[in-house]
């Protein structure tokens, strides 16, 4: 749940930068003018100005009169140009890539600033999706060049390019980045779509005081507009509503939780796939959600709300602060989405649930300078004096006499703890508490040489989204990890890949030629992911891993023991 990480999240940023994937195809034959999600936004924002090209300026009135005088030849070559399909809201032309055919860039929902998303205006003639669209606010660098905007509820189609012999599963992925940055562009979803024989829909939604100013909960908002088009469109995309899987890993799995048990979500999804998260950290009570308002408005020099919302989306986002979803009892969220699965108010559908085994060492590079004392200081903040002596204890043998030792048994104690949400002990009462209504397959991903690279000789292993370079591979924001992939490691992205697809195919990720995948109702424990096979083990085994008997018998840490100077 949480942040991707400073660390991580470079990969991102590289592809904020990247260009797009094709140019938008002029015309679209007989069916008018085509534009791209920036220079035509089809959810009812403004058009973007004309550019200049050559010796003259290419304005939405020539690309008319060309298409006015478009040749029979013209007419029957352009469905080469990329595939048409022909969409509730109009026709959509995207682009063919190699087994795959995407459409990029399709908006799913406008949205005035701190409203509710609305349907998008339906549009005339043909439109090309074929550029990967802007991302949401979260930079001001990205904002000035324009890759951001505040117009962003756009999505990403990714379905193999063969005729499906019956409609096809989706997948609607919701990113991560600590619920402050991140697209649906960080994910490339060809691989899954080519090789697990599903369509994978990855979408944008509204981030920081954007997305949760106040307690308004608009980016669980988007997801629910978002699925809502995926009802309506999966069927001309070659897609099966009533097989739509919600997925997503991190600040995604903190988004999606609520949905699990909002009656609104109901119909909209049939089973969830839930990484690194727990249900349960990184939410604000009303009471938390508020003061986040007035920090808000005092690094912004602020008097009153008004005066917030008049601030550039520029100034926001240089004003800084976290985010995160608001309990409200009578909106989506109205409480811990984990205590209401306990109480079995939820959706009780399939989930698919699971971390990583070095979650917390994503954040073990922030202390690198940590000493025995600072490290006895950081347990004394979190614990009272004699719980924290108990975890001293449980951990001093924990790479004892290392270089960066305190760090590894920080990262270790953020991991095993769960005080983060994104793995160790957090992960099986939320299975077991959700196993009473649904079948729940369990899974951690343990690869320890997972490549996201080191600092200072800090050893990541399976840190918190190292998985992601195994199930987006080859594009987006984690191509160049991906790329680092030893023979073996490709063959456990293969293998992990075709898990998650059956899953959104069937509702439970069993795959032939491989073991069968029990799941928590039948007593059964957890799939370890590693390029030595792993395969299944138990619950007694992972609970060891993480010292859960230790941290059974202590509070839940709601901290999220940020390293400080």
């Amino acid at each position: 749940m949480g942040r991707y990480d400073r660390m991580l999240f470079c990969f991102a940023c590289a592809a904020l930068a990247a260009p797009a994937l094709a140019p938008a195809v002029a015309t679209v034959a007989g069916a008018g003018v085509v534009a791209a999600p920036d220079t035509a936004t089809a959810s009812g924002g403004a058009a973007a100005s004309d550019t200049a090209t050559g010796t003259g300026a290419e304005t939405p009135s020539r690309r008319v009169a060309a298409a006015a005088t478009l040749s029979a030849t013209a007419l029957a070559t352009s469905a080469a140009a990329g595939p048409l399909v022909r969409l509730p809201d109009g026709l959509a032309q995207g682009l063919r890539s190699g087994a795959v055919e995407q459409f990029l860039g399709l908006p799913y929902a406008s949205a005035q600033r701190w409203q509710s998303p609305e349907a998008v205006r339906p549009w005339d003639g043909a439109r090309a999706f074929q550029t990967l669209p802007p991302r949401c606010p979260q930079s001001a660098a990205g904002l000035a060049a324009g890759l951001e905007r505040e117009d962003c509820l756009y999505l990403n189609v990714y379905r193999p390019a063969a005729p499906p012999a019956q409609p096809r599963a989706v997948m609607v992925y919701v990113h991560g980045g600590g619920t402050t940055n991140g697209s649906a562009n960080d994910h490339d979803g060809s691989a899954l779509a080519a090789q697990g024989d599903i369509i994978v829909v990855t979408i944008n939604y509204r981030l920081g005081a954007l997305g949760f100013l106040d307690g308004g909960n608009y980016a669980l908002q988007d997801v629910l507009q978002a699925l809502r088009w995926v009802q309506r469109s999966a069927a001309s995309l070659g897609g099966d509503p009533l097989r739509v899987t919600l997925a997503g890993e991190s600040a995604g799995g903190t988004v999606i939780c609520p949905l699990l048990a909002a009656p609104r979500a109901k119909g909209l999804f049939r089973a969830a796939i839930i990484s690194s998260d727990d249900c349960l950290h990184d939410v604000d009570t009303a009471a938390e959600a508020q003061q986040r308002s007035v920090t808000l408005r005092q690094r912004l020099h602020c008097a009153d709300l008004a005066c917030v919302r008049a601030a550039s989306a520029a100034q926001l986002i240089q004003a800084g602060g976290g985010a995160a979803p608001a309990i409200d009892s009578d909106g989506l969220l109205r409480d811990y989405a984990a205590r209401q699965i306990a109480r079995r108010h939820w959706l009780h559908v399939p989930l698919l649930l699971g971390a990583n085994r070095n979650e917390g060492r994503i954040a073990g590079p922030g202390f690198l300078r940590y000493d025995q004392q600072r490290y006895r200081q950081w347990l004394a903040r979190l614990l009272p004096p004699e719980q924290a002596e108990r975890v001293a204890a449980a951990y001093r043998d924990e790479h004892a006499g290392e270089p960066h030792e305190y760090a590894y048994k920080i990262s270790a104690i953020l991991t095993d703890s769960g005080m983060r949400g994104f793995g160790g002990c957090a992960i099986p009462p939320l299975g077991r508490a959700a196993a009473q209504d649904a079948p729940v397959y369990l899974y951690q991903f343990e690869d320890d040489d997972a490549p996201q690279g080191a600092a200072g000789g800090f050893h990541m292993g399976a840190a918190h989204a190292a998985e992601l370079a195994y199930l987006w591979p080859d594009g987006g924001a984690f191509a160049a990890a991906s790329a680092q992939l030893r023979p073996a490691q490709r063959k456990l992205s293969a293998l992990m890949i075709a898990h998650w697809a059956a899953f959104v195919r069937n509702g439970n990720p069993d795959v032939a030629g491989q073991p069968a995948w029990p799941s928590l109702r039948q007593r059964a424990g957890y799939r370890a992911f590693r390029p030595d096979g792993g395969g299944q083990l138990s619950l007694d085994d992972y609970e060891r891993q993480h010292r859960c008997e230790l941290w059974r018998q202590l509070p839940v840490i709601m901290d999220r023991g940020e390293a400080q100077n």
